[in-house]
């Protein structure tokens, strides 16, 4: 007993520190504590994604390493895969039992940043002062509310492992070796590799100032010791998480992120500018931070608030908003390119003043990384930096968001701001001594500050905004104009227009130009209100802390009235901005109206949604309903199975959700995961960003999804085929539906020549290149010119051409403008079209038989179309030469049936009678690695056809088939994560206990 009291009165401020962190958490979450969670759309995205996979594991027990919800089919590496062997994942999955996102969490950044400024010999009143700083910070609850929960938990141990980092160096580098160790496997473990990266730049730059301060002072021995037991350390935590590392670094060699076997675009051309070996440069900053958006990390609301609507925000400037019209409250109240980081502007100002005070040299690292933090979250704005670090530094063009290395940004201002307090404590007698040069420190700080802000002149408007703000109505009239002549003569007069009297026409569009502009004008007045309002609001609370140094430079008060004032205003200050992306305040019968906030289940706040929408976060649409009914009415054993399901969510419904609440989501999802086990076919979704949305997912085998590192080949079939509706490309991937709106609504509409499951084809087109196999799944056109003009294919000028249907045409007649030539998927094999130009100069594609039939010769050729091959799936397999080369049965074509008898994710059986031997083609995704075929027990090899179809070159005969997917690398790596975790938890215990015997009592952390 008295060893328990020892050990708590030699600890309490440690407790009382976590109890200070969960008091904050209990009063940010509140709604949470109250059986509510986040709205996170990635998370619901992730439902969508994961959905088949999730189902199929509580039904058998076994993880899924494919799904077949997304993308035609792709593994779960990155989706659902369990690294179950991990006992550092497994002790934070547990810690989030008990304290479930989001609040779990933000408690362990502020417990783990409390921890790595301790490590760092930071005074515990400031280090809980620092933790609770970097927990407010805004951007944490923006990634959040997102869904980039990987994300939070990553940053969440970077400062404990930057704390152990600094301690190997400083203190004691056994501990310190041992605490990185565990700090960088939980790291690690959290699964956002990017964030771990751009972690590693400063890791790398304090170790070169631990390099330099070593050699000053003769330590390198030391360092050698500290820098060796690192790397020990990190070794460990790579492999500790090696199920989850090269299980992933496999994968990444077949998604967006790897190679790609094509070299050139859709267009034909050479894709050099943007392509590298990873993402494409577009894609890597298509998230990028304007260089004025900077200034948001010293004055939160220079850009504005958030990413949503004033009247859908709950920030002060919704009822400042209220004081303008209607345009300006349902405008948008973020008009910079990408939300960014606020620092709090006392961090900024204690942060700065470490420069003065803080004698260590690496401040100067800290800011340097922190400086280059900033110009690579630029991106697109700075591509001179930021294309070398793509070229050069290696994995950089793996990633993509290229803004969030601004998370960096915040441990350094919390660091830097930590050692600065401590350095003024530490030196406070003789700052009271020699007070007038700290004085002129802190006003010149201050001064920097505040010139920074009131010297800038900020847009109040967006790139994207540009065109209509800086108009002066020209624009607007012109495009009024043209509404109106195209208008009758009975709707013109509901708007008292005279379509007779030019002048009638002109007055009404210039007032509706007047109008507009005028919108717009007001627009930029709130704006304008809305910057002054925030750097106002930042100089105030920056005059505070001003205050609040004098008063502690003097020592006219006890520190803890001076240092605490800088406390609480820095937790206001923070505490208020973030609290606007997390506010739950605001019930939605406040704003029932709102679009942004439509949804299933019961609900009642804007940022919050029951636990029953977390666990079950989508409906299906009158389209999806559709298909079940289909699929029911088609196959009569489906009815009793989907109703069981059915009645079985109703079930679970009653469990978990109110009495005022919609059951059909809880129900529907039981009944199409049961309606999924039992077909196989694809669904096209072309209400909701097909291939950006993961809601189809949810409820079917799509060839839409989100996700982040979809494989290459898909994406390649997407930019080449899809994105086109190429309905031959459909009918091979056995797209049975498509989901579409309406007149009347959404609905599904069957795709009656669906190639099914498998078919045999006919014949073989061999092509020697993947970008001919691609290109050969579409038409080939060949293009004459039959005009006076030039044609141009690409920039060149051609006197015909064999194209695909992507490249540029155009059409140029001369002191004409360029005409665009356009194509049609629907041009039969061996019709010939024109493309022609009547007296007037309109443009048209017409039959070449209508043409010569044109006796008045009202119109004139420019170019002859015609399709010289159409890809036709059901009669022909498109192979590279080198893979049609290992085929054995196909001299003929192949006849028989196949059937599927039995579907799960990773394992497809069919029963085969093949009348005649020949290849057999498969609607399912080509995955070089994991997918094995046997005959009746016997190995048989997949071919790769249609560029990402699986292929077997079947014999004559009756028999069973089956696919079955397995990464056996998989097995080995749990195998090396199980024995590496027990190995790092054995080796963290017994040298935690026997190095902390040795330490000296003032080395106590």
């Amino acid at each position: 007993m008295e060893k328990l009291t020892a050990f708590l009165k030699r600890n309490k401020l440690h407790f009382l520190a976590i109890g200070i962190f969960l008091i904050v958490c209990m009063v940010i979450f509140k709604t949470q504590l109250s059986g509510y969670t986040l709205r996170q759309h990635d998370i619901e995205m992730y439902s969508g994604s994961a959905h088949e996979s999730n189902v199929y594991k509580q039904e058998t027990g076994n993880q899924a390493m494919w799904t077949n919800s997304m993308f035609g089919g792709m593994p779960t590496t990155q989706i659902s895969l369990a690294h179950k062997n991990n006992l550092f994942a497994y002790f934070y999955g547990q810690y989030l039992e008990v304290i479930p996102h989001p609040m779990g969490t933000i408690l362990w950044l502020f417990v783990g940043a409390y921890i790595g400024l301790s490590l760092m010999k930071i005074n515990k009143w400031i280090a809980i002062f620092g933790a609770l700083a970097l927990g407010l910070m805004s951007y944490n609850y923006m990634i959040y509310t997102a869904g980039h929960n990987a994300k939070v938990a990553a940053f969440a141990f970077m400062l404990p492992t930057l704390g152990a980092f600094w301690y190997a160096y400083r203190t004691n580098f056994k501990l310190g070796a041992i605490y990185s160790m565990i700090f960088m496997s939980f790291e690690i473990a959290m699964n956002h590799v990017q964030m771990t990266y751009y972690f590693a730049f400063l890791l790398v730059a304090l170790g070169l100032a631990e390099f330099i301060r070593a050699f000053s002072q003769k330590q390198i021995k030391n360092f050698a010791f500290a820098t060796a037991g690192l790397f020990a350390a990190y070794g460990f935590a790579v492999l500790v998480n090696a199920s989850l590392l090269f299980s992933t670094s496999d994968y990444l060699k077949y998604t967006t992120r790897g190679g790609n076997d094509l070299d050139k675009a859709p267009t034909g051309l050479v894709s050099s500018e943007n392509a590298t070996s990873g993402l494409e440069k577009d894609y890597i900053t298509q998230y990028s931070n304007q260089p004025e958006e900077t200034f948001t990390l010293i004055s939160p609301y220079v850009k504005g608030i958030g990413d949503f609507r004033i009247t859908a925000s709950t920030s002060a400037f919704e009822d400042k908003a209220l004081d303008f019209s209607e345009t300006v409250q349902n405008s948008g109240i973020y008009w910079g390119e990408n939300p960014m980081v606020y620092l709090g502007i006392l961090v900024v100002l204690l942060a700065l003043l470490a420069f003065i005070y803080v004698k260590d040299v690496s401040k100067w690292f800290f800011l340097g990384i922190a400086v280059l933090a900033v110009l690579l979250s630029w991106g697109k704005f700075n591509m001179g930096l930021v294309e070398w670090f793509i070229e050069n530094m290696p994995l950089y063009n793996k990633f993509r968001a290229t803004t969030v290395i601004v998370m960096i940004v915040q441990i350094i201002a919390v660091v830097l701001a930590s050692l600065s307090l401590q350095a003024l404590i530490i030196h406070q007698e003789a700052i009271k001594e020699k007070f007038k040069p700290f004085l002129i420190s802190v006003l010149g700080a201050a001064f920097v500050l505040i010139a920074l802000l009131l010297t800038r002149d900020f847009k109040t408007y967006s790139d994207r905004e540009k065109s209509m703000f800086e108009g002066d109505g020209t624009e607007i009239v012109a495009n009024v104009t043209s509404q109106v002549m195209q208008m009758s003569p009975e709707q013109a007069a509901q708007y008292q227009i005279n379509l007779a009297d030019p002048s009638s026409i002109q007055t009404f569009a210039q007032a509706q130009a007047d109008s507009q502009m005028s919108s717009y004008r007001e627009i930029l007045d709130f704006r304008k209100e809305v910057i002054s309002s925030s750097n106002t609001r930042v100089i105030l609370l920056l005059l505070i802390g001003v205050f609040a140094l004098v008063l502690f430079g003097l020592k006219v008060v006890p520190n803890w009235v001076s240092l605490g004032l800088i406390g609480v205003v820095t937790l206001f200050d923070l505490g208020s901005v973030a609290t606007n992306y997390i506010n739950d305040s605001e019930s939605l019968a406040n704003n029932p109206n709102d679009p942004s906030i439509t949804r299933m289940l019961d609900e009642e706040y804007r940022f919050y949604k029951t636990a029953a929408h977390r666990l079950y976060p989508m409906k299906p649409n009158s389209g999806d309903l559709e298909i079940l009914t289909m699929e029911i009415s088609m196959n009569s054993s489906l009815k009793s199975k989907v109703d069981a399901a059915y009645k079985k969510g109703e079930q679970v419904a009653a469990e978990i959700s109110e009495e005022s609440a919609d059951i059909s989501p809880i129900a529907y999802a039981h009944a199409f995961s049961v309606l999924n086990s039992n077909t196989n076919y694809r669904v096209l979704d072309l209400t909701d960003n097909s291939y950006s949305s993961a809601n189809a997912s949810y409820f079917h085998k799509s060839v839409g999804g989100y996700h982040g590192a979809k494989l290459r080949n898909f994406q390649n079939l997407i930019d080449f085929h899809l994105n086109r509706s190429n309905n031959k490309v459909f009918d091979m991937l056995n797209i049975k539906y498509i989901i579409q709106a309406g007149d009347s609504g959404i609905g599904a509409q069957q795709n009656s020549s669906a190639c099914g499951n498998a078919w045999f084809v006919q014949k073989i087109k061999k092509v020697t290149t993947p970008f001919d196999e691609i290109n050969s799944l579409g038409s080939k056109f060949l293009l004459k010119n039959a005009g006076k003009g030039q044609f141009i294919v690409n920039g060149e000028a051609r006197k015909e051409a064999s194209i695909f249907g992507d490249e540029k045409l155009q059409y140029y007649i001369q002191g004409k403008d360029t005409i665009t030539v356009p194509l049609s998927n629907g041009i039969p094999l061996g019709v010939e079209v024109s493309f022609a130009m009547d007296q007037n100069g309109k443009t048209d594609l017409m039959m070449k038989e209508g043409l010569m039939r044109d006796s008045l010769r009202s119109f004139q050729s420019l170019v002859d179309i015609q399709v010289v091959s159409q890809f036709n799936p059901q009669s022909e397999a498109v192979m590279l030469s080198s893979e049609a080369e290992k085929l054995k049965n196909t001299k003929n074509g192949g006849e028989g049936t196949i059937k599927m008898t039995t579907y799960s994710p990773d394992k497809l059986v069919y029963s085969a009678d093949v009348k005649k031997a020949g290849l057999a083609v498969f609607s399912e995704i080509y995955y070089p690695y994991g997918w094995s075929a046997k005959v009746d027990g016997q190995q048989m090899p997949i071919h790769k056809v249609n560029y990402l179809l699986r292929g077997l070159d079947l014999p004559k005969g009756k028999y069973t088939i089956e696919f079955s997917y397995t990464d056996p690398k998989f097995s080995s790596f749990q195998t090396i994560t199980l024995v590496m975790s027990i190995i790092s938890v054995l080796i963290a215990i017994v040298g935690i206990y026997f190095f902390s015997k040795k330490k000296n009592k003032a080395e106590l952390v």
